[in-house]
């Protein structure tokens, strides 16, 4: 288990979100489909048709959803999961 965030470069985005996991002091897979055939194609499977997609254990998120995702990360880890100041 874990979390996967499927992006690539110029999508905003997905920026936004690894900064939210980086604040959270998660560590993600960082899986770049820019120029990965293979990997882009590994997202499309996961029924991902955009980035950024996130994958937390068994689900996956199409949208950066900071409630449900919150949840997702309290269902993993146990306990509710807080940014850390800035």
């Amino acid at each position: 288990m874990g979390v996967k965030v499927y992006w690539r470069e110029n999508c905003g985005e997905c920026k936004i979100v690894m900064k939210y996991f980086e604040q959270k002091q998660i560590d993600i897979d960082k899986i770049d489909v820019t120029y990965d055939k293979e990997r882009f194609e590994e997202m499309l499977r996961l029924g991902g048709i955009a980035t950024p997609l996130i994958v937390i254990g068994h689900q996956v998120f199409h949208s950066f959803n900071r409630l449900k995702i919150d949840k997702a990360l309290e269902d993993i880890y146990g306990q509710v999961v807080v940014s850390k100041p800035n």
